[in-house]
């Protein structure tokens, strides 16, 4: 019986056996590394974060969005974003700017009016790598009430200028008029 190899050469080759299996085991602890690294900065940041396929199924949700929603991830995981958020597709203009980016893979920044929640939204929406789409939204709502506010202030300004009796104008701080009844 002949050997297929010597003692020398069978050392050899386990060791090269034994450096490879080393080599994948370092570059998997490396991609679990980075994988618990990117679920720390999802968890983190204030934004509510969802991810969708790019069959509309949700495949992540962060903290941040289950205390907006008051909803949990294990039940919104696994389901189509359609029906985990009804009122997504019932708001026309809203759903036609998410079917957008998913077709186009272009982001955009929209700001919405969720109304289940009766809550103003600034929404990031950008096309994933896996085909789906990156969603993160942070509430604008008391921004939005400043700015209709002032918008408000401003209209009763105006109404009240254009009914004085005498000429009004403003000038800003280098004296150009900025208003004129």
């Amino acid at each position: 019986i002949t050997k297929p190899f010597t003692a020398r050469e069978l050392v050899g080759r386990v060791a090269a056996v034994l450096a490879r299996t080393a080599a994948r085991r370092e570059a998997l602890e490396r991609e679990v590394a980075l994988e618990r690294e990117r679920i720390d900065v999802l968890e983190t940041i204030g934004d509510a974060f969802i991810a969708v396929d790019a069959g509309w199924t949700i495949r992540y949700v962060n903290a941040a969005l289950e205390r907006t929603v008051d909803g949990s991830r294990s039940q919104l995981v696994g389901m189509r974003h359609w029906d985990a958020f009804p009122a997504d597709a019932e708001d026309a203009a809203y759903a036609e700017i998410l079917r957008g980016v998913m077709r186009t893979r272009r982001p955009q920044r929209v700001e919405h009016f969720y109304a289940p929640l009766d809550r103003w939204f600034e929404v990031d929406i950008t096309p994933s790598s896996n085909g789906g789409l990156h969603i993160y939204g942070r509430d604008i709502t008391a921004r939005r009430a400043r700015f209709d506010t002032l918008r408000e202030s401003e209209r009763l300004l105006r109404a009240t200028a254009d009914q004085a009796p005498a000429m009004l104008w403003i000038t800003d701080t280098e004296g150009m008029c900025t208003f004129l009844s």
